[in-house]
């Protein structure tokens, strides 16, 4: 599974052999959350799968998937076409 980010912390992945709809898996040392990426107007990222994470570290990575979002659905295409 690629890291297509790096970022205080946190890994952001996407797995080559994924299912929709289009996600990260964000890993820290302190927990997953897995994220669904925003691909419709007026649609937010959301978290979908939380495993050991705190809230913290799930805001955090809510934080930088926003932040990054239109990035990460770009390279979730280019990996799954």
């Amino acid at each position: 599974m690629p890291t297509v980010l790096q970022q205080e912390g946190f890994k952001i992945q996407i797995f080559v052999h994924d299912h929709e709809p289009p996600h990260v898996h964000a890993r820290h040392e302190r927990g997953l959350v897995v994220v669904n990426l925003a691909v419709a107007p007026g649609q937010a990222p959301s978290i979908r799968t939380v495993k050991h994470a705190s809230a913290d570290v799930q805001r955090t990575a809510l934080r930088i998937v926003m932040e990054h979002n239109d990035f990460l659905v770009e390279q979730w295409g280019f990996i799954h076409g």
